[in-house]
């Protein structure tokens, strides 16, 4: 991401680069899916799945293959907002699944930290940058797959600008790289 933006800025040199809310308006948005309205475009530039990080002090960190039913009882971190906690959550309701909740956070910086140090086991998107931790077990949930699609969102209804088509002709050699 971080990239991308130093391309467009570079692209784009009388361009301002201003990063907002998810919900406010813009020329142009780089967002998941859950934030497109019906009044945008929307190009996808990745995709991302998600992961359990897992302190290895918990003897579920030495299990290959983890189950929802595996989680009943276990330490988590409860990041918010987190799109892919919302469907995990209905599934461990309808499932009769309770975790501990030991903190309740917002950032996915937060929730590695937190994991490191032990406290309990959180949701992540699968991003190179935090799979880097050597103090982190990372599985997959064997019984559902979470995703979540990145890309940019611009408005419907007029000609898009010289800037925003040079940021949609990044993003696609982004995806295609």
């Amino acid at each position: 991401m971080s990239m991308l933006l130093k391309d467009f800025t570079n692209a784009c040199p009388d361009m301002d680069l201003t990063l907002v809310e998810p919900t406010e308006d813009a020329d142009a948005r780089i967002i998941t899916t859950s934030d497109l309205t019906s009044h945008e475009s929307f190009l996808p530039m990745w995709h991302d799945t998600y992961l359990l990080a897992i302190p290895p002090s918990l003897s579920l960190s030495l299990q290959d293959t983890i189950r929802l039913t595996d989680l009943h009882q276990q330490p988590f971190i409860h990041r918010a907002p987190c799109e892919a906690l919302g469907s995990l959550q209905q599934l461990l309701d309808i499932e009769g699944i309770k975790m501990q909740i030991r903190a309740r956070i917002q950032t996915v910086e937060y929730a590695v930290g937190l994991v490191a140090a032990g406290l309990g086991i959180a949701l992540i998107p699968a991003i190179a940058a935090l799979l880097e931790q050597t103090d982190i077990v990372f599985r997959p949930l064997h019984d559902i797959e979470l995703k979540r699609t990145v890309g940019l969102a611009m408005p419907l209804g007029h000609a898009p600008t010289a800037q925003q088509k040079q940021l949609a002709d990044l993003c696609k050699l982004n995806l295609n790289a």
